[in-house]
């Protein structure tokens, strides 16, 4: 397993502490069965994050995702971010923290219908 993870960078390594998701094409795409790092960097240059929880195989107690989507910093902000995770929580479930700056497109937040 080592070798075929040799030349990828620390942060993109099955067991790292970050997974780092950066692309300049319009849309990232994590699912299907992962692995969770205890943090996640994603960045897209145009609009779309899709990162899903409901198949990974491990989940710390904690995990922050940070994201950032659009083109230019400087520009007007067309983004929205959207909380609609309102069910109850078990206190034993992991906390997932969002610090996202969209600078277009959305971040939305769901939790798996039951």
């Amino acid at each position: 397993m080592e070798a075929l993870v040799a030349d990828l960078p620390a942060s993109g390594r099955p067991g790292s502490d970050t997974l780092v998701l950066k692309t300049h094409m319009p849309a990232i795409k994590q699912v299907g069965p992962w692995v969770v790092p205890p943090r996640i960097v994603a960045e897209c240059k145009m609009l779309n994050i899709l990162i899903d929880f409901t198949k990974v195989t491990c989940l710390p107690g904690e995990v922050t995702l940070e994201t950032s989507c659009g083109m230019d910093p400087a520009s007007t902000n067309t983004a929205h971010i959207a909380n609609k995770a309102n069910k109850p929580v078990d206190p034993s479930d992991p906390v997932l923290t969002v610090v996202g700056h969209p600078r277009s497109g959305h971040i939305k937040i769901k939790q798996a219908r039951r």
